[in-house]
């Protein structure tokens, strides 16, 4: 199990954002999973212990646990781009990353604005130096992301365009995760996802 949780420096158990996902999704009424469900996972263990191997068994996209620096280089790839950080409070040191889904069900397309500003919501808007961090440690990423477009939220692109800003994506286009800018006008499909950050440790003096 361990492979593919955060450490345990992360108290999950106190981030009310990740519960109430957890919630919501179950109450929906095509899920059904009401006060009983969770009480009924929360005072039987042997319960709680089947369903997590249930959950296991059906392969969880995983998560990553990664050194990032306070102020990495930008890449040469999308270096023409000025990057301003418009999320300042993102942890560095040793960080896990997480997959978000921004989209909600029954949407199939969603623009860049909107999904930047759900992005602020959820705690899902880490910086174009997390991105670097992740794209130079690429062999630590699950291949179950493969085949989703990371946003990477937290920093925005201006190149001297007037009305034109970039947001950076990852993507998985073989044999490694590369770097591409996208202007934030356009929109995006359900392949995309946003990346929750939690930190570990602290960066080290």
């Amino acid at each position: 199990m361990s492979s593919i949780m955060c450490q345990d420096g992360v108290d999950f158990g106190r981030d009310l954002r990740l519960l109430a996902e957890m919630t919501i999704t179950g109450n929906k009424p095509t899920v059904g999973a009401g006060r009983e469900f969770y009480s009924a996972l929360a005072h039987d263990e042997e319960l709680f212990e089947k369903t997590v191997e249930f959950v296991l068994s059906q392969g969880i996209p995983g998560s990553v646990e990664i050194y990032v620096q306070s102020t990495p280089s930008v890449p040469s790839e999308i270096r023409y781009i000025t990057w301003t950080d418009e999320v300042v409070n993102n942890p560095s040191g040793l960080v896990c990353m997480r997959l978000v889904a921004p989209l909600r069900d029954g949407e199939g397309m969603l623009l860049c604005g909107e999904i930047l500003h759900r992005s602020r919501e959820m705690g899902a808007a880490p910086n174009l130096r997390h991105a670097v961090a992740l794209r130079n440690n690429q062999e630590k990423i699950p291949a179950s992301w493969r085949p989703y477009e990371l946003l990477i939220a937290g920093s925005i692109g201006e190149n001297g365009s007037p009305n034109t800003r970039f947001v950076v994506v990852m993507k998985y286009i073989q044999p490694s995760w590369r770097l591409m800018p996208r202007k934030t006008g356009g929109g995006f499909g359900k392949n995309v996802r946003l990346l929750g950050i939690e930190q570990i440790t602290p960066p080290s003096n």
